[in-house]
């Protein structure tokens, strides 16, 4: 399995070239990293609180992390104020794979004190806690076949949602079921870059809430040839299978989507890594974006998934 870095997205790509190109350098700028990160008597009333207070599946992993430098926490202005939608990356400081929690976005500091509501804080530290997990354990994610099905249940419950709105898809269950597997498999071949297997088609029927037969199904999927490997071939392949979705587009779904979810959300929609980003700040009540809407179609599903996978790193 390899998950998709943010400069291989077709979302970052769009960016200008001078957005690109300035992003890249912070992101892999290991001494202005060092330089930005914060010192720990800075953050000791919202750690104090985490501490005492929380009580998420993620806490003991995510201050682990922070007590041993795998999470560096960064405040810089002038060099980190890019965009809200990296939170977080990995990067290699001193030989080693850190976890960077870009705060700068999200708070405000001076030389005594940061000033950012507890929330958010742990929030933008389990950012990058969720970005070590992953790299340090791709193959559990890859083979837990129930958080994959939580997983791919919440991200097809967020897409329908926009192709209800703009389509009203779920008029017709048969369409709705046959675009629920669809959006399924492309979480789970293009987002999370799992094989094309019967397991695969397995946990992508999970995503299926009416009572299609799972024949017809894989079919209409046969005929109609989808493509999962190209975000931008797609949705022309379900605009041209799926007679309700006749005038979707990738732009339209993307200004649906982050009117929805908010600007934050932008990657999940490629990105495993953002995805979980995404919806796991939600459970933690961040609100470092739409949350009562992600809530909402996520249900008992959110807090499956979450306490799933962060209990892959105890």
């Amino acid at each position: 399995m390899a998950y998709k870095k943010l400069t291989e997205l077709t979302l970052f790509n769009a960016f200008s070239e001078g957005e690109k190109t300035s992003t890249k350098k912070a992101l892999g700028d290991s001494e202005a990293i060092k330089k930005a990160t914060i010192e720990s008597f800075k953050y000791k009333e919202q750690y104090d609180i985490i501490r005492k207070r929380f009580n998420y599946a993620s806490k003991v992993t995510v201050l682990n992390y922070l007590d041993k430098g795998k999470i560096l926490p960064i405040f810089d202005e002038k060099n980190y104020s890019i965009s809200s939608t990296i939170i977080s990356w990995l990067a290699k400081i001193d030989n080693d794979v850190r976890g960077i929690s870009n705060i700068t976005m999200f708070g405000d500091m001076d030389e005594a004190y940061l000033t950012i509501d507890s929330s958010r804080f742990f929030a933008c530290l389990q950012s990058a806690a969720i970005l070590l997990i992953l790299f340090e354990h791709q193959k559990a994610v890859e083979n837990n076949v129930r958080l994959l099905k939580e997983l791919g249940y919440i991200y097809v419950r967020m897409m329908m949602k926009i192709l209800d709105r703009d389509y009203s898809i779920n008029s017709d269950k048969a369409q709705a079921d046959k675009a629920s597997f669809c959006l399924a498999k492309f979480f789970l071949n293009y987002v999370v870059g799992k094989e094309e297997n019967s397991t695969t088609d397995a946990i992508a029927m999970f995503s299926v809430v009416n009572e299609t037969p799972e024949n017809m199904i894989k079919k209409f999927e046969k005929e109609a040839g989808i493509v999962y490997t190209d975000v931008k071939e797609f949705f022309p392949c379900l605009a041209e299978s799926i007679p309700a979705l006749r005038n979707l587009t990738f732009r339209g779904f993307m200004s649906t989507f982050i009117r929805f979810f908010g600007p934050n959300t932008i990657f999940a929609l490629e990105s495993l890594q953002y995805f979980l980003i995404s919806i796991f700040s939600v459970y933690t009540g961040a609100s470092l974006n739409n949350s009562t809407i992600i809530q909402s179609v996520s249900g008992k599903h959110l807090e499956q998934a979450f306490n799933t996978f962060f209990g892959l790193a105890r």
